[in-house]
């Protein structure tokens, strides 16, 4: 079995039986850890590390360590991954942050003061 679902359901299944069930999981085990230093797809390493918390006995020590393989393996497929945000911004952004650039690098018009410091009294029209 090569698919990666297809030998996480099979581990499952050895955990559910009695008899065989343990060299199976073992060998199935070592299949999949053997898989998943090869992959390198981010979702199929997250399924295939779900798959792996359901089923009988989740708290088996081989497969936390199974399962700490695969996070690990997870994590640096993540850091590994090409950024999808490193295209050029759309047009629009570029010229609405130059805009605010234009703008703020004008020079602050100066508020006029009256020379004597009085305020001129407003005058209002009679309604």
């Amino acid at each position: 079995v090569q698919d990666a679902k297809a030998l996480a359901a099979l581990l499952q299944a050895a955990k559910a039986m009695p008899e065989t069930g343990a060299a199976l999981a073992e060998a199935t085990r070592a299949v999949m850890l053997k898989q998943v230093k090869e992959m390198t797809n981010a979702t199929e390493l997250s399924v295939l590390e779900a798959a792996t918390r359901k089923g009988p006995a989740i708290d088996d020590p081989e497969d936390v360590a199974l399962r700490e393989g695969l996070r690990r393996r997870l994590f640096k497929s993540i850091l590994d991954a090409n950024a999808i945000f490193d295209a050029r911004p759309n047009r629009g952004f570029v010229r609405f942050v130059e805009k605010c650039l234009a703008k703020d690098r004008q020079p602050q018009e100066e508020t006029p003061i009256a020379p004597s410091g009085e305020v001129e009294p407003i005058v209002r029209d009679p309604v």
